[in-house]
């Protein structure tokens, strides 16, 4: 597997595609998915909101490509001083996860929490929605181009 990635994402999981993966936002239950997640139907063939914690990246990642996911965005946990830090990039390993696996902060993860509990978030991921920021790329807020049903 190539170490190159076209987002900021993991060391793990699929690049994000050139035409976007659009579907519904659902929040990972339990939210740091340390087990098998119970919402599996819910989660099926949508895009999955993790929390970071508990558990290493690559099992979370695991569990939602479990549940039938289409992509996972992992956000940090507001331990220490992670609430503040800009996102990182997911080291690990996740064996037969075939999917996107993005990683944004704190802020953002709990923004996107919000919206999707509210009912009806749909998120639409690719390659063309990142920028480039200082040596690495970042995603942008407006990658998720953020619509209610």
């Amino acid at each position: 597997m190539s170490a190159t990635r076209t987002s900021i994402g993991s060391g793990f999981g699929a690049d994000l595609p050139t035409n976007p993966i659009v579907a519904k936002a659902v929040v990972a239950n339990p939210l740091l998915a340390n087990t098998a997640l119970v919402n599996a139907a819910d989660v099926s063939n949508n895009i999955v909101i993790i929390q970071r914690g508990v558990v290493a990246f690559g099992l979370k990642a695991a569990a939602a490509k479990a549940a039938g996911a289409k992509a996972v965005i992992i956000f940090n946990d507001a331990s220490s001083d992670r609430a503040n830090r800009p996102p990182i990039f997911m080291g690990g390993v996740a064996e037969g996860v075939n999917i996107p696996c993005l990683f944004v902060n704190y802020r953002h993860g709990t923004n996107l929490v919000a919206l999707a509990n509210a009912g009806g978030l749909v998120l639409s991921l690719d390659r063309k929605s990142t920028r480039l920021n200082s040596s690495h790329l970042v995603i942008s807020y407006a990658v998720f181009c953020l619509k209610k049903k």
